[in-house]
């Protein structure tokens, strides 16, 4: 129940994932190839505008290539990093794919991403040890304030800041805890 997030609302967030698809969607090319980020930006977008239909929503997902450009569409772009295990290669699968949102705020947001990924899982996209979702917080009003000659505005901040750091700091085995060794370990 979000609604009981006092900022989630208001604080941007945005959202990576790193995945794995059949290869008889892209025809066995993996994701550096635009052929394949087109396929499979086409099939997410419309499964998942499907399950948008009754919201009266709907969003573009489109294929980029390589590229670290904030975008108001969600993107699939290549991820030489997101690649399948050797028996998800023998099963068929292909990689390199990076679903990146644009900025997002809010349950219009959490209901986009719940449809994408839901739309996804339908087609058997999935990740491995080597891929996952991770999330960016939006930090920027913090670091203005920092910034800022009011006196207050920086106590503020960097109490928040602080806050932050503790609760990562003292929550870090039980965080990391939650991935697979895996994803502990690896090199990325």
């Amino acid at each position: 129940d979000t609604s009981k997030l006092q900022a989630f609302n208001k604080r941007a967030f945005g959202v990576e994932i790193e995945f794995i698809v059949p290869g008889a969607i892209t025809g066995d090319r993996s994701g550096s190839s635009m052929y394949a980020q087109r396929k499979v930006a086409e099939v997410i977008q419309n499964q998942a505008n499907n399950y948008l239909l009754a919201s009266g929503h709907s969003i573009t997902v489109n294929a980029e290539g390589y590229n670290h450009t904030t975008s108001t569409d969600w993107k699939i772009v290549s991820d030489s990093t997101a690649k399948p295990t050797l028996r998800q290669s023998r099963n068929g699968y292909v990689g390199q794919f990076e679903l990146v949102s644009p900025i997002c705020k809010g349950e219009k947001s959490m209901l986009e991403i719940k449809c994408i990924l839901k739309a996804m899982n339908d087609y058997d996209m999935t990740v491995s040890k080597y891929c996952g979702l991770h999330v960016h917080h939006d930090v920027r009003e913090w670091r203005r304030d920092l910034r800022s000659s009011n006196y207050e505005y920086n106590v503020s901040a960097m109490r928040k800041m602080t806050n932050c750091i503790t609760l990562v700091q003292k929550f870090e085995n039980v965080i990391y805890g939650m991935l697979p060794e895996s994803r502990r370990t690896g090199g990325w």
